[in-house]
């Protein structure tokens, strides 16, 4: 049938060139012998009329001239032209060989104008065996077909690789191209081995540039990744109105108060991050970082954590900038793009100093505070100690440093010199070096007194160890020194010795607490996370019990898993607690057992509590238990007992209450037991811990308040007392410390959605393009707050609401559409990139996080009304076709840092979950719902600023780095970048998205928004591109 298909052909050819038959007539001829659509009719004609023209010397210009009129009629196709010139096999006629070529690159260029309407597969396909056969042409001209250094062989290879040039780096060619490279993979290799073949063959040829110009435009066709782009392009004026300024410092100064800086590898990796985001360079980066931590101290410098805070700034900082420096040298900080206009760090950072000293007011103000001390002059030196900077240079910056003019001083000194810092970094060393070495059970009375003397200056110690895990060492030697004091170890103890292993007790109790309250309860928990739960120290069971969990908690919401407690314990406490003689007496602190005291005498005291709710006792028995407590047994007992009392007020009415208020204020009244030095500096400490666990439920407690029974108010925050505050970062360009507080109180009191919500409406209200910069930059800052479930309301709730409702289209339009696309693609690349260290173990996973995953999303919250109308499918996101895991090496998702973090949310179900595009993760899961919404706008074909919001959108999502751009890729609907690719490409529509001086790139867009590794996914944008209007 094929052999009579080509005679037939072949008898029609001849008759038409012997005739001159004009186009028409040849078009009307055709078809009646083939079926419209027929490819195989059409290859086989095109192969018959391209090997009849080059019959001869020269080629027959009227046949040739049937290809165009019949592409043109849709007889022929440019997949039959392409497969008939890849048949052209005569490379000794160099005239018929240069004609093809010319031939060939007509249609090529055909190619990239207007549309193409045929099998789009097929058509990269053929474009593939075209490239192959270009390749091959050159590889044989130059192993030896004709005289390699004939001049007509060396223009023939220029001729090849010119066409191979222009089939490789026109558009629409190119783009075809990175299609059949991941349809035909297995094909792939060979065009490899051939590049690699030519390019060794190429070696001194007259023709070697055309040659390696034109193997690298291949080698690039494989690459249809976006280029990494800043979200927020950083620029040359530093000063408080910059995205990068304010991430910085807001990284700092929640790093600092919630997450305690103990970690500075997950610290500097999240720095690094917002450096890809604000596109920042080395330089910039240690600046942003620097002023953040000068910042961070003066704000704090009153505060509880101001030594934390010197500790940070002076000995912590030069490591910080020491670790950057190794992370940005390795392959760790090369998974970030950081513009590196510095080829040495030495240099960058001697710039960031350099442009430190315009900022003369900050630095005259840390000079004033901290005694006059230089401590610009001071951190170059400790620079110089850790071998970032020379000696040399660190001179030269000294010298500018001390010719600049200093304000005269008008800050009292509040700080600790930082130069006395090092010698509590010794004084630190000597102190562990004595708990390894000393034996606690000969020599408590001295430890007391040592301990004793330094309890007022302990934050101050740990803070200034000599390395990370300073804070990790002493908290594991005052938990073991607490391990040894709580039983007495020998029978006979005297009043004296009972006292001082009591004192001993309580002060390493409330060092381990002072510990937590600074650096959180994760610091004691990874110290025995290990272990068996038999094995477990008393203070670590109690933390683990009474702590809040992060400064966000309280002892309101605690981990209901209580300590196991003996019946009969308790009932004996009970009876020492309603003892009249106890009451009355002194009695010393002789107990044996202190662990088993604090853990029983605090459930009978709450069962004392229970039974005076419920009338069986009253108020003068539970103020003689007090009494007992308060005389007879340790303050770390008291305060076991203060806890759970105020922890049983949360739940006991209002009546009640007023009196249980003064049980409370008897608790925390200093006892007469032991009138010494040692324990009035205890009762201090334990002072100091209840404050912090009792702030939110009776704030007032160390003030005689139990005659009083006015009930506090519940303090409501309107729109327009939040909206004063933003107004006043605006204005201010800046978020302090105290305006920090004031906000997050108001997320505390009002919740994430309702938060979130208030922001987009300030930043989507305004018009102006200066106010809209200024807002978003607060804006940005404000998520940080609470950035994962600010990041899920964005895109669960906000986005959807103004995508859905026809009326809010007018409130994404630019400038302020474009900066809330900006807002919320770079904080779901801070949440992704988070979740990606908890998952690599390098961050530990926050309380909120935790609550996320248990409560938000996967519990099935439902959408708004509004949403559901339009939105198909349940609270756990939309149940449309997903796209499958692609299998080639460029587009494997399955290996890349997003995958394991779907994978680590799926477990076992992982294979299954990942073709459905379901998971566990709830950023993940709005991702996958917002998706779904936007592309329910692009199918309404309702013009409008919501489709340029869409576009934007996954524009950045597109160039902001591997984790954000894979996550849209895997959650998109299939064919909604199919419809993205076309609308964008519209006559109708202009979309000129510059960003970072690049030119929109419509169908490099499309390759970037698309899975290639899905073969219905390249059917789809292959058919796309080619429909596409050039």
């Amino acid at each position: 049938m094929i052999g009579s298909s080509q005679t037939l052909f072949r008898k029609v050819v001849m008759t038409a060139w012997k005739e001159r038959w004009s186009e028409q007539r040849w078009t009307v001829a055709m078809k009646k012998l083939i079926q419209p659509g027929n490819n195989s009719d059409m290859i086989q004609m095109a192969d018959v009329l391209f090997m009849q023209a080059f019959v001869g010397n020269s080629p027959n210009t009227v046949l040739l001239g049937y290809f165009n009129y019949g592409l043109t009629s849709g007889i022929l196709s440019y997949s039959a032209i392409l497969s008939a010139i890849a048949k052209h096999e005569d490379l000794q006629n160099i005239p018929n060989m240069k004609c093809t070529l010319q031939f060939l690159l007509f249609y090529i260029e055909r190619m990239n104008t207007g549309q193409i309407l045929e099998d789009s597969l097929l058509l990269c396909k053929t474009l593939m065996v075209i490239l192959k056969w270009l390749l091959r042409n050159i590889e044989q001209y130059l192993t030896g077909v004709k005289e390699v250094s004939n001049p007509e062989t060396i223009d023939i290879i220029q001729h090849n690789c010119s066409v191979l040039l222009s089939l490789t780096t026109m558009r629409r060619t190119a783009s075809l191209l990175t299609v059949a490279r991941f349809e035909e993979s297995s094909g792939w290799s060979h065009i490899e081995t051939d590049l690699a073949v030519i390019k060794g063959a190429a070696l001194n040829h007259a023709a070697q540039n055309e040659i390696t110009t034109s193997c690298n435009s291949v080698s690039q066709l494989s690459r249809c990744h976006a280029k990494t782009l800043a979200i927020y392009p950083s620029k040359n004026v530093f000063g408080n109105c910059s995205h990068h300024s304010m991430l910085t410092n807001m990284l700092i100064l929640l790093e600092g108060d919630w997450n305690k800086m103990t970690d500075p590898d997950s610290l500097m990796q999240q720095l690094l991050l917002i450096s890809q985001i604000c596109g920042l360079n080395y330089k910039d980066i240690c600046v942003s970082l620097m002023r953040s931590c000068m910042l961070g101290f003066l704000g704090n410098i009153d505060g509880s954590s101001k030594h934390k805070w010197s500790s940070i700034l002076f000995l912590k900082l030069p490591m910080y900038l020491c670790r950057l420096k190794s992370l940005l040298s390795s392959s760790s900080g090369c998974e970030f793009m950081i513009s590196q206009t510095y080829e040495r760090f030495d240099d960058a950072l001697t710039d960031a100093f350099t442009s430190l000293l315009q900022y003369d007011s900050l630095l005259d103000m840390l000079d004033q505070v901290t005694a006059s001390s230089d401590c610009f002059s001071w951190l170059v030196e400790r620079c110089v100690t850790f071998d970032l900077m020379k000696e040399e240079t660190s001179e030269e910056l000294k010298v500018k440093r001390s010719k600049m003019v200093k304000a005269p001083s008008q800050h009292p000194v509040r700080a600790v010199e930082p130069s006395k810092l090092l010698q509590y970094e010794v004084t630190a060393g000597k102190i562990l070096s004595i708990l390894d070495t000393s034996d606690v059970t000969a020599n408590q009375e001295s430890l007391v007194a040592t301990w004793s003397q330094l309890s007022s200056n302990f934050s101050l110690i740990i803070a200034s160890g000599p390395d990370s895990q300073n804070v990790q060492n002493f908290a594991q030697k005052l938990i073991a020194l607490n391990e040894v004091v709580k039983v007495n170890p020998k029978q006979g103890e005297n009043v004296k010795s009972a006292q001082i292993r009591c004192q001993l007790f309580d002060l390493s109790f409330f060092f381990v607490c002072e510990i937590a309250e600074q650096y959180g309860k994760d610091v004691i928990r990874n110290l025995y996370a290990d272990q068996d739960a038999t094995a477990e120290p008393f203070i670590y069971q109690w933390l683990m019990q009474e702590w809040p969990e992060d400064r966000e908690s309280s002892v309101k919401m605690l981990n209901s898993k209580r300590l196991e407690v003996d019946d009969k314990r308790v009932k004996i406490f009970i009876d020492r607690l309603q003892s009249v003689r106890d009451r009355t007496q002194d009695q010393p602190p002789t107990l044996v057992k202190w662990y088993d005291t604090c853990i029983h005498m605090t459930r009978a005291f709450i069962e004392m509590i229970k039974a005076w709710n419920y009338k069986y006792i009253t108020k003068a028995d539970v103020l003689g238990a007090c009494d007992i407590i308060c005389k007879t047994f340790s303050l770390a007992i008291r305060l076991s007992c203060l806890v759970e009392a105020a922890r049983f007020s949360l739940s006991a009415s209002c009546e009640f209450n007023a009196d249980l208020k003064e049980v409370l204020y008897k608790l925390s009244r200093p006892s007469s037991m032991g009138q010494d030095t040692h324990s009035g500096k205890i009762y201090k400490m334990f002072k100091r811990v209840a404050t912090f666990l009792l702030q939110e439920i009776t704030p007032d407690i160390f003030h005689d308040t139990s005659k009083q029974t006015v009930v506090k108010a519940t303090v409501h925050y309107p729109l327009d007392v939040f909206t004063g505050y933003i107004s006043e970062c605006c204005q201010s360009e800046w978020i302090d410390g105290a305006m920090l507080k004031k906000l997050s109180n108001v997320l505390d009191r009002t919740g994430p959605q309702w938060f979130t919500h208030q922001i987009v409406r300030q930043l989507l209200k305004l018009t102006r393009k200066d106010d809209v910069e200024r807002t978003a930059m607060v804006v940005s800052g404000l998520i940080q707050l609470d950035l994962d479930s600010c990041v899920i309301c964005l895109l669960r709730h906000e986005i959807p609401h103004y995508l859905t409702d026809g009326t809010q289209y007018m409130h994404l339009s630019a400038p302020s559409g474009n900066s809330l696309a900006r807002l919320v693609v770079s904080g779901l690349a801070m949440v992704l990139h988070n979740m990606s260290l908890q998952q690599k173990g390098c961050l530990p996973r926050t309380n909120q996080t935790k609550r996320l995953e248990q409560e938000y999303l996967v519990s099935g919250i439902e959408a708004p009304v509004i949403h559901q109308r339009q939105a198909p499918g349940n609270g756990g996101g939309p149940n449309k076709l997903r796209r499958l895991f692609s299998v080639t090496a460029e587009h494997d998702l399955s290996s890349s840092a997003f995958s394991s973090i779907l994978s680590d949310s799926q477990g076992t179900n992982a294979t299954q979950s990942r073709s459905a595009g379901i998971t566990d993760q709830p950023v993940l899961r709005a991702l996958s719902y917002v998706l779904e919404i936007m592309h329910l706008s692009l199918q309404n074909h309702q013009p409008g600023p919501h489709i340029d919001f869409i576009v934007q959108f996954v524009y950045l999502a597109s160039c902001c780095g591997e984790l954000v751009s894979q996550a849209v890729l895997q959650f998109m609907p299939l064919k909604m970048a199919s419809e993205l690719a076309s609308l964008i490409t519209d006559k109708g529509r202009s979309y000129k998205i510059r960003h970072m001086g690049e030119e929109f790139d419509a169908l490099h867009f499309s390759l970037c928004i698309s899975d290639l590794g899905n073969g219905m996914s390249r059917k789809i944008i292959a058919s796309t591109i080619s429909q596409m209007t050039l």
